[in-house]
């Protein structure tokens, strides 16, 4: 994670609601999703790991910030 930048949701938070820090998620993703367009990885979290619509683009939408993929505050297109 880049040391200049913060996740807009704390780890406490993101924990309790998904059941993962974001250390964690972006270990996770860093397994799989490379390579995936943003839809496609805000819909597998949705329909294969069972988060929610909001929680699935907060998800995804961070840990490409995290990688570099995304900038704060850009949109997906």
């Amino acid at each position: 994670m880049a040391t200049d930048w913060t996740p807009p949701i704390s780890d406490a938070a993101v924990e309790k609601a998904t059941g993962k820090t974001w250390p964690q998620w972006q270990a996770d993703l860093d397994s799989w999703a490379d390579g995936l367009d943003h839809k496609t990885l805000a819909r597998t979290l949705r329909e294969e790991r069972g988060l929610s619509g909001w929680w699935s683009q907060m998800v995804s939408g961070t840990w490409e910030m995290m990688t570099g993929r995304r900038d704060p505050h850009q949109r997906a297109g």
